[in-house]
């Protein structure tokens, strides 16, 4: 199980240095596939958000989930993919969404502490774009932000401000591919966290 980095409002060292430590911990993922841009599931899937309730995920789908759904567990499909959103009390906890075609998929993991003002920037927008099968090298290239830990490593961490994103890969080459990502807020900017496995 992949354990959560929680930061206070602490120095850039101690805050890459806990997000390391906790992408340390983590599992590997899903591999690669189709990113599933034109499917209206995915779309959802790529704009939920830490603190959604049950109804602020209905209302965002916009489309009745599959009979059998409980309150803990909502469910979509259709012919080409899977949407599975899971709830721990009303908050979102976690969201799976599959391609039906490939049976590749990706999962992300929700946590909010609900202090503070919870606003998302440059590196939010990054760790969404990942996509299974990137690089180390086109990660990188594509974060706006020079890297702050890591540049050699397996384990690559940004911080911007109050944001913070931490890459793993199977290895410390340009060539080696991403297996897991975890972007997070301090506690006085909101105390978000969200995981990705690839």
């Amino acid at each position: 199980m992949n354990k959560p980095f929680r930061y206070p409002a602490l120095s850039r060292r101690q805050l890459g240095l806990g997000l390391l430590s906790g992408l340390g911990l983590a599992l590997a993922g899903c591999g690669g596939g189709d990113d599933g841009d034109d499917q209206p599931l995915y779309a959802a899937f790529n704009d939920l958000r830490a603190g959604m309730t049950r109804d602020d995920v209905q209302r965002l789908v916009n489309r009745a989930p599959v009979s059998g759904t409980s309150a803990s567990v909502l469910r979509w499909e259709t012919d080409t993919e899977i949407l599975e959103v899971t709830f721990s009390g009303d908050r979102i906890a976690t969201a799976r969404w599959t391609d039906r075609t490939t049976g590749r998929s990706y999962l992300r993991t929700f946590r909010f502490a609900g202090n503070g003002g919870g606003g998302t920037g440059t590196l939010y927008q990054a760790f969404l774009a990942l996509r299974p099968g990137m690089t180390r090298g086109e990660v990188i290239q594509r974060v706006p932000v020079a890297v702050s830990q890591g540049a050699t490593t397996s384990q690559v961490l940004w911080i911007d401000g109050e944001e913070a994103l931490g890459v793993r890969f199977n290895g410390s080459s340009d060539g080696s591919t991403i297996t897991f990502a975890q972007w997070g807020l301090s506690i006085a900017a909101g105390s978000r966290n969200e995981t990705r496995t690839f």
